[in-house]
């Protein structure tokens, strides 16, 4: 009898696991790793204010937010929040897009989540975005423009993976297209086709003059004295070097002013040395 009991009881525990792993919860985005080859591949040649200024002031805020979580550094998380939104690429277009849910990918591609197809990508403007599903997994990306006159590869924000976190980079459209990505546009942007998908072709100029010309618009501060961009208020020196682009500023005493604190924040090819771009 008793060994009658023990063989019962193994059985139930393999009949049990089964459903068991039926009953965990499904994170919809399960299985994204990111393309490593297109995290290790060149900037974007637009720079920031450059892409916010081209916009139309729904589309400016809806990048604005964007970029706050590039500046925070926000980590790639399926099971975590950050003011509100979950930590993944879903969750970080839903920010962006104040969408007031977290959405998953596979929202996004059958157009649900408050989003609609818009066919090529010819259509797609700064703040549209790039979305891909296949297998139970799933990416999206935030367009901000295209990196190059023959629209061969675009600038894009993600929240790439639990490797790369946040990202501000090229991605080829070819790939692209090779990864099945389909272009999308939230709802409340339907009709706002302002601003230009348009970019600049090859490396913008290192001077931060037009950086500063938005930056003081935006603010009400402008530069007291010294180089492009010098006494601009700051609080961080993403700020004064947004999205790593090489401005040669950083952020002291609430002021940008020239120097470094690591090779990232100088432009070209110099270098960081003693605090000062060389």
């Amino acid at each position: 009898m008793h060994t009658a009991r023990v063989i019962a009881s193994l059985v139930f525990s393999v009949l049990a696991l089964p459903v068991a792993a039926c009953t965990a919860p499904i994170e919809e985005d399960e299985g994204d790793t990111g393309d490593v080859s297109e995290a290790l591949s060149q900037g974007c040649a637009i720079k920031r204010s450059t892409i916010l200024a081209s916009a139309s002031p729904a589309r400016r805020r809806a990048m604005e937010r964007g970029f706050t979580w590039l500046d925070a550094n926000v980590p790639y998380s399926q099971s975590r929040s950050y003011k509100g939104y979950r930590t993944d690429c879903s969750g970080f277009v839903s920010m962006a897009w104040e969408l007031g849910t977290s959405y998953t990918t596979a929202n996004f591609i059958s157009g649900g989540g408050q989003s609609h197809a818009i066919g090529a990508y010819g259509g797609l403007v700064p703040g549209d975005a790039l979305v891909r599903r296949a297998n139970g997994a799933g990416h999206i990306v935030m367009f901000l423009g295209w990196n190059d006159s023959a629209k061969t590869s675009a600038c894009v924000i993600e929240q790439a993976s639990t490797a790369l976190d946040m990202q501000f980079r090229v991605r080829t459209a070819a790939s692209l297209r090779s990864g099945g990505y389909k272009a999308i546009r939230a709802n409340k942007l339907r009709s706002d086709t302002g601003g230009s998908s348009a970019a600049p072709s090859g490396p913008v100029d290192d001077q931060d003059d037009d950086d500063d010309a938005v930056a003081s618009s935006s603010s009400g501060s402008g530069s007291s004295s010294g180089p492009s961009g010098t006494g601009k208020a700051c609080g961080s020196d993403g700020m004064c070097n947004p999205g790593n682009d090489g401005s040669g500023l950083i952020c002291q005493a609430g002021r940008c002013v020239p120097g470094c604190r690591s090779n990232a924040h100088c432009p070209g090819i110099t270098k960081c040395v003693a605090g000062q771009c060389r």
